[in-house]
């Protein structure tokens, strides 16, 4: 029983810190950030419960954010099981779209060298 609460206590203290460092560092979801992902996985095992939680977490974020909670339809439908897996395909689709994002940027002139 001491060591559970110890152990509840020690990850208490791991959230939080994470917590604050996403406050102090100005990450993307701050501080919300970590907590949505505490609570989906303290709610891993009820799926019905996760999705409720994250739904819940995320509409009480600012602005875009919200629209996140859209994502729990998906989540709501998974099975579990893995699909068809190409992992060739992102292998060339990864380095491909980031090129094709510098290239947008390059046309745009925000790349840091002169546009076509």
């Amino acid at each position: 029983m001491e060591k559970k609460i110890l152990r509840m206590g020690l990850n208490a203290v791991i959230i939080l810190t994470g917590c604050v460092l996403g406050l102090v560092l100005k990450t993307d979801y701050d501080f919300k950030g970590i907590l949505a992902i505490t609570v989906l996985y303290l709610f891993r095992n009820r799926k019905k419960a996760q999705m409720w939680a994250g739904v819940i977490i995320f509409l009480l974020m600012d602005s875009l954010e919200m629209f996140a909670a859209l994502s729990f339809i998906l989540i709501w439908f998974y099975n579990g099981t893995r699909g068809r897996q190409n992992k060739y395909f992102f292998y060339l689709f990864y380095p491909a779209h980031l090129l094709l994002l510098w290239l947008v940027c390059v046309a745009m002139g925000i790349a840091g060298i002169p546009a076509i």
